[in-house]
């Protein structure tokens, strides 16, 4: 949970876990399935990109989902901007990982996490 800083804790994780709640097809998915997702998302939106590829194996060895479509989620440009939209609200708790959050961000991360898992993809 300490990902984002002390005081961010794993607010933008979480953030994501309650968007992918409102998308069709995450129902299959684990709270916590959805939160390590968010984990990785959040890292990305972050900047941390060495943490991201510390994790990736031990996301694939446990069987994590680290592809939106693996949260059981279509991976469209629509549900990125669903999920985005969600996770950047004022309703959501990103705003302490960052306080600058926007759609735009999130989207951006989640999809930079796509290409960055293409590239490191094994």
């Amino acid at each position: 949970a300490g990902f984002a800083g002390r005081n961010g804790r794993s607010s933008g994780a979480h953030a994501i876990h309650n968007a992918l709640t409102a998308v069709a097809g995450t129902g299959g998915s684990l709270h916590g399935e959805k939160v390590a997702y968010g984990i990785l998302v959040l890292l990305a939106e972050t900047g941390c990109w060495e943490d991201v590829e510390h994790l990736l194996p031990l996301y694939r060895r446990l069987d994590l989902p680290h592809r939106l479509g693996q949260t059981g989620a279509d991976p469209t440009d629509e549900t990125i901007a669903t999920i985005s939209e969600i996770a950047a609200s004022g309703d959501q708790n990103f705003v302490l990982a960052d306080p600058a959050i926007t759609p735009g961000k999130v989207r951006d991360a989640i999809c930079g996490l796509e290409d960055f898992v293409d590239r490191h993809e094994r």
